[in-house]
């Protein structure tokens, strides 16, 4: 078994290569939907896409790959094209996971080598697994590995830049102010 720990871009893309190339991946993800930060919230009518706001195809693969998924893209002006999922962000990682065992609410708490595999710990649950895939964000692999793992080590240059995101929704028109001259 091949277990892919993150079911955000990066891990519907590596279960959907496995799965092409004939191997049956499991996808854990301790959230209730999938797609990491390229998400849609809803509440009561309203829709958020609170995490990314659209995404840049930079090779022909991704490019070709959001050709066939609902989105809607525009030009910047500098001959790029951004994509937006349509009805909301949430639909380009539905699209990308179906078909593929996706197991949502699943939180692992600890990853260990044991023998020729791996010892997946989630929750009361143990699973094995020839290979594990980790694509959670970088400071979180510590939690799965242990401090002392080799990769923590290798991760530690990592930095994310810290971002915040406002949801808000105005029964008016929303109150912009055009500067002067401009129409």
């Amino acid at each position: 078994m091949i277990i892919i720990i993150g079911s955000g871009m990066a891990g519907l893309a590596c279960a959907q290569r496995l799965a092409a190339a004939g191997l049956s991946p499991v996808v854990l993800d301790k959230g209730r939907g999938i797609g990491g930060r390229v998400a849609t919230r809803r509440v009561g009518d309203l829709q958020f896409d609170h995490g990314a706001q659209y995404v840049n195809a930079n090779g022909a693969g991704f490019a070709a790959e959001l050709g066939r998924l609902s989105v809607e893209g525009w030009q910047d002006g500098r001959g790029r094209t951004h994509s937006v999922g349509v009805p909301g962000m949430s639909a380009i990682p539905k699209a990308l996971g179906a078909g593929l065992d996706i197991r949502q609410g699943v939180q692992v708490t600890r990853l260990q080598q044991d023998g020729d595999g791996w010892r997946v710990e989630a929750g009361c649950a143990v699973l094995r697994a020839a290979r594990v895939v980790v694509t959670v964000p970088a400071p979180q692999v510590a939690g799965l590995l242990g401090a002392g793992h080799p990769l923590v080590a290798n991760l530690a240059p990592v930095r994310l830049a810290p971002c915040l995101t406002l949801m808000a929704a105005v029964a008016a028109s929303a109150p912009f102010h055009r500067p002067a001259g401009c129409r």
